[in-house]
């Protein structure tokens, strides 16, 4: 069984230098399968070449930190046109994402408004063309899972970097959402993200290195010095740990999760 990074942001330009070293390294490691969320129209075209080239798999969206509120119409009309093209042509595009809600910083009502009316917006488009969403939410978990209860047509898919309550875990499961897990489970300080691993079933988590934004515990020891997806199976050896289970159990069940809201993967 190999494992899956399920978010790495692989076209950030610290990968210039070793991008293709960090691919074959993974996939020594076992790293088989790795999904390239984009977070704006400007990085479409690169994420998607990408993902081709390797073998890899893309996500198309807007980030909720990247909306321009100058041309918010024409860049859903960019995503929905490279969407349609990416669905009919391309078998490595599986979904939409990086797409939420971000709340972290103190907003106004009309920025707030905005956000929801551009996740709502790109939810239209997913439920459109059948396909999963990859989800951004942070302290915004309880206005995201009311405007996904609304909806009636998604077809599930991952609530990356999972940072909610149980109880809103436990709400996401219910509307068919997988959970990811990365590298806040390595920190002893993240008592509640690790909490969390512990007491969710394996049967609704994958995994992730959100790399390389999201750095491990522990440093890296690669030439290109930042998190990668070779970190991947360390992070499941942590979750083993937590969840006192075989790190072949963790590898097994999260592999076989986004298998089953991404069948395309297998192949």
């Amino acid at each position: 069984m190999f494992l899956v990074d399920t978010h790495c942001h692989l076209d950030d330009y610290r990968f210039d230098k070793y991008r293709s070293l960090i691919i074959q390294e993974a996939c020594n490691k076992g790293i088989k399968k790795i999904i390239i969320p984009s977070i704006s129209v400007n990085n479409f075209e690169k994420v998607s070449n990408l993902a081709i080239n390797q073998g890899l798999f893309y996500t198309l969206g807007i980030h909720p930190m990247s909306i321009n509120q100058g041309s918010v119409n024409n860049d859903l009309l960019v995503l929905y046109n490279y969407v349609k093209k990416s669905k009919n042509f391309h078998a490595n595009f599986v979904g939409i994402g990086e797409i939420g809600l971000d709340f972290y910083d103190p907003m106004n009502d009309d920025c707030i408004d905005l956000q929801k009316k551009i996740f709502i917006e790109q939810l239209h488009i997913a439920e459109e063309f059948s396909l999963p969403v990859i989800l951004h939410a942070r302290k915004s978990h309880d206005v995201m899972l009311k405007i996904l209860r609304s909806r009636k047509k998604i077809s599930g898919g991952i609530v990356h970097a999972f940072n909610g309550s149980y109880q809103q875990a436990l709400c996401f499961i219910k509307l068919g959402f997988l959970l990811g897990i990365g590298s806040s489970i390595t920190y002893k300080k993240s008592s509640k993200i690790r909490k969390n691993a512990l007491d969710i079933s394996l049967e609704n988590l994958v995994l992730e290195t959100d790399s390389p934004y999201m750095e491990p515990f522990w440093k890296s020891s690669y030439d290109w010095g930042i998190s990668s997806p070779c970190e991947l199976f360390k992070i499941a050896i942590e979750l083993s740990n937590i969840k006192n289970c075989s790190v072949d159990q963790v590898i097994r069940y999260t592999t076989e999760n986004i298998l089953r809201i991404i069948p395309q993967m297998a192949f």
